[in-house]
């Protein structure tokens, strides 16, 4: 979406002499300004309406993943049961980097 080769660039210098300049550029292409400090880009400029759009985009996109990882549970739920799994290895259940819990010897007089 933003790409420094596409949008304005402004140095840091010029945006500490006139930060408003940089904002009306934002607004006036609704598009990024690149804020550069030593020809680095350290900070994007956008206008409120960019920046709303781009949370409203981030949000629907998060939605739509954790949509999406249900549906693949819910797809893997239905493989296992056509193919009448009735029982999962334990490092599926918990993970690969599931913790191994030490035992104490507990005097539980069940010896």
């Amino acid at each position: 979406m933003l790409d420094a080769i596409k949008n304005e660039l402004v140095s840091i210098s010029d945006l500490k002499k006139s930060p408003m300049a940089s904002i009306e550029k934002a607004q006036k292409t609704h598009n990024g300004v690149y804020v550069l400090n030593n020809n680095k880009a350290v900070a994007v400029i956008l206008d409120t309406e960019n920046y709303n759009q781009l949370i409203e985009n981030y949000q629907k996109i998060s939605i739509e993943n954790d949509q999406l990882l249900d549906r693949i549970v819910e797809l893997e739920t239905l493989r296992r049961i056509a193919m009448k799994v009735d029982y999962l290895p334990d490092a599926e259940v918990r993970g690969e980097e599931s913790l191994v819990a030490e035992l104490l010897d507990i005097e539980d007089e069940w010896e």
